[in-house]
């Protein structure tokens, strides 16, 4: 049953539409709301759309793992839709930069920055210049 078909169900009133819903998806909102933030109650709309983009429970965890904890619905969803992910996040950790704000890594992300090209612009001490473009300079990674 294809889950448009099911929620046009579930708007008639249909209660066995409503159930097999229900069924589907109350373990991927119990583990969500359990893992997300203590602090923060969790919108049905925040819910639907992080299980539309597959912020998942271990997808969250990991996130977590790697430093970011108690972030917005809207990070957790650009982080997903930008394909920032733990690994990502962990070399960029390795390499020395650590803490970057969320919309930073997305940013990155968007203009495809990889840890390696960060590598070969810091070991150069420059970075890519196209004619006549602005490019500021890359530092190295902070010192730990």
């Amino acid at each position: 049953m294809k889950t448009g078909t099911l929620l046009t169900w579930i708007a008639a009133g249909d209660a066995n539409a409503f159930r097999q819903f229900y069924d589907h998806y109350i373990a991927y909102v119990t583990k969500v709301v359990t893992l997300y933030r203590e602090d923060e109650s969790l919108a049905v709309e925040d819910l639907v759309r992080m299980s539309i983009h597959g912020a998942t429970p271990d997808n969250i965890r990991a996130l977590q793992a790697a430093g970011y904890r108690g972030m917005v619905v809207e990070d957790v969803i650009k982080f997903r839709i930008h394909k920032v992910t733990p690994e990502f996040i962990t070399a960029l950790n390795d390499r020395g930069y650590k803490n970057i704000m969320a919309e930073d890594l997305v940013k990155m992300r968007i203009h495809k920055v990889t840890p390696e090209e960060m590598d070969h612009a810091c070991s150069k001490k420059t970075a890519y210049k196209a004619p006549g473009a602005y490019a500021p300079h890359f530092s190295s990674p902070p010192s730990a």
